[in-house]
């Protein structure tokens, strides 16, 4: 199972006479030259439209007719409702627009991460897919929800990558939210101890600053939040 298995074909610009298209016959040849015609073999198939009550047992019968990247694959409820919580409306219109905007990101997001850090999942992948989503203006909270958990046993990178962005996005918002602070606190630290030539031994950088703040140049007070000093994937 793809990604594309979870993107709704709408939102990837892709229609249901696309995939009816995609159906190929023994020779390889496109099995139906249009809609009617496909429409036809349900009817004799005894099977109702696509749309039409009992319409899901065809959708899956023409999914199962072809690869899975050309799938028809529906708005389900839950990407609708991270969609909407994402660009802030429930517009039509506006989310015809918006709408592929938010898929590509999730795409470029899924995919950037397992270039940069291919194979097994880490820890810095893992913060990559975090910061992404959170940089792309990806509602979070709701991102597990987008069909995601269908994937979680999926193989493959990209099955592994979204495994990851579900465990982050499923996270006590007081949990990822601590994690959070923490990483970017490190972050700084770290930052600021290499400018002035210092390694890092010992304790964490967190726990030296905690316990003596002022030895490493950081008295208390805010720290600036890594997510305004990184800029965002496709901008």
């Amino acid at each position: 199972m793809a990604v594309e298995d979870v993107i709704p074909s709408v939102r990837r610009g892709k229609k249901l006479i696309d995939t009816v298209m995609a159906v190929k016959d023994a020779d390889g040849k496109p099995r139906f030259s249009n809609m009617d015609e496909f429409q036809r073999f349900l009817q004799r198939s005894g099977m109702p439209m696509i749309g039409q009550t009992g319409g899901e047992a065809s959708l899956e019968l023409l999914n199962s007719m072809v690869e899975p990247k050309d799938r028809y694959i529906k708005i389900s409820p839950d990407y609708q409702k991270m969609e909407e919580a994402t660009l802030k409306t429930k517009s039509a219109k506006i989310k015809k627009v918006e709408g592929p905007k938010t898929a590509e990101k999730i795409l470029t997001i899924s995919a950037e991460a397992e270039s940069k850090f291919p194979g097994k999942m880490t820890n810095a992948k893992k913060s990559f897919i975090e910061k992404a989503l959170k940089q792309a203006n990806i509602f979070i909270d709701d991102a597990a929800k987008l069909g995601f958990k269908s994937l979680l046993g999926a193989t493959g990178p990209i099955g592994a990558t979204i495994a990851a962005t579900i465990a982050l996005a499923t996270a006590p918002k007081a949990e990822a939210k601590e994690i959070m602070q923490k990483r970017s606190m490190e972050d700084e630290v770290r930052a600021r101890l290499q400018e002035q030539g210092f390694g890092q031994t010992g304790p964490s950088l967190l726990t030296q600053m905690q316990n003596d703040p002022q030895n490493i140049g950081m008295a208390n007070g805010g720290v600036a939040s890594i997510f305004n000093m990184t800029k965002p994937i496709g901008r």
